[in-house]
């Protein structure tokens, strides 16, 4: 786990996961939100004190250094923490 490789059946990993790579949308607001708990995993926990810099270094982070891919600018994140926002007011 130290290692980002996750724990099967419980904690995601966060390499070369489809799911958290190709929707960053998802991830932003995951980071913020949280993730209910599944069968298969484990709650995450919201972190909606983060600010919105805070979650974009987070979001960076896992695509950029544990990943290699592109990093998302400060501008596409705060968009789609508005999305998700929005989202949730309804």
């Amino acid at each position: 786990m130290d290692d980002a490789s996750g724990l099967k059946n419980v904690i995601p990993s966060l390499l070369d996961n489809a799911k958290i790579l190709d929707d960053t949308y998802s991830l932003a607001c995951t980071v913020k939100n949280g993730h209910p708990p599944s069968n298969l995993q484990l709650e995450m926990p919201a972190f909606d004190h983060l600010t919105e810099i805070e979650i974009s270094n987070i979001v960076n982070f896992i695509r950029t250094d544990l990943n290699g891919k592109k990093p998302i600018s400060i501008l596409d994140i705060k968009s789609q923490l508005n999305l998700c926002k929005q989202r949730n007011e309804r």
